[in-house]
């Protein structure tokens, strides 16, 4: 139950209040109309692979980018998952400085006014083998991918600031069609992310890497924001419901992903 294991971070809305509740040293700001969640600590120990999940309401219409999810180790490790300006879902992430993907959701929108789950996968590794001249061919042998579990997944090869869509995968391989980069391959030693983004259940394609609205860790964000997240140290919050945020030290699979919506939709009807 992923609610209960010990992999997961759970945060419940309060019916018919404007207050998020949080236990241990969290705490809520729930003054104004847009009440948010704020922790000192992250609540994963390594962010090369996670996920961030939750049900959201928004009340729309969208007039900026709103954060549904932060979470920071440091000024150059964060990642966000966020509604922006379009209603698209989207995501951004940081491993290291200069090690960073942002992108949105291509044909899916989180309709106003309508409970919806969502979910962004994140993962970070680096090419092991040698020179691939193709470009096509991603291989990390410290990976355990699940087998065809990233096929629609976004990559970035972030060593020369190519991306494409997964095409195929293995344990510790995947194929992919790179463009928009220096040379448009997998060099050894080249760094990669890879996010994967679900509506509702269902593993949505995204757009190129160049989206804007970046979200990053300002000065003196904590470790952890429910409700709302940081650009470049300005506030952009969610003006909506969030219920059920679920943070994962781990990629949930396709089907953990459906699992968590099947289990949480009869709750959140519309």
């Amino acid at each position: 139950d992923a609610t209960r294991d010990n992999q997961g971070f759970l945060m419940n809305r309060q019916k018919d209040t404007s207050c998020l509740n949080l236990t241990d040293d969290r705490d809520s700001n729930a003054s104004g109309d847009y009440p948010y969640v704020s922790g000192d600590t992250n609540p994963i120990s390594d962010m090369k692979k996670f996920t961030m999940s939750a049900w959201v309401k928004t009340l729309g219409p969208y007039v900026e980018h709103q954060g549904i999810v932060q979470i920071n180790d440091s000024t150059s490790t964060h990642a966000a998952m966020y509604v922006d300006s379009s209603g698209a879902l989207g995501a951004s992430y940081e491993y290291g400085s200069g090690v960073i993907i942002r992108s949105d959701t291509a044909n899916s929108k989180v309709p106003a006014d309508t409970w919806t789950h969502v979910t962004a996968c994140y993962m970070y590794g680096t090419q092991t083998a040698a020179d691939d001249s193709v470009g096509d061919l991603l291989t990390d042998s410290a990976a355990s991918f699940v087998v065809d579990d990233l096929i629609g997944a976004r990559i970035k090869n972030v060593t020369d600031g190519s991306y494409g869509t997964i095409t195929d995968n293995d344990a510790t391989t995947v194929t992919t069609t790179l463009g928009s980069g220096t040379d448009d391959s997998f060099d050894q030693n080249d760094k990669y992310i890879i996010i994967k983004y679900y509506v509702n259940g269902v593993l949505e394609a995204t757009v190129t890497d160049n989206a804007t609205g970046f979200f990053d860790e300002g000065l003196n964000t904590p470790g952890l924001l429910i409700g709302m997240a940081s650009k470049s140290g300005t506030e952009r919050k969610f003006d909506g419901e969030i219920d059920n945020v679920l943070i994962y030290n781990d990629i949930l699979t396709t089907a953990e992903v459906l699992r968590n919506y099947n289990a949480g939709k009869g709750s959140h009807r519309n």
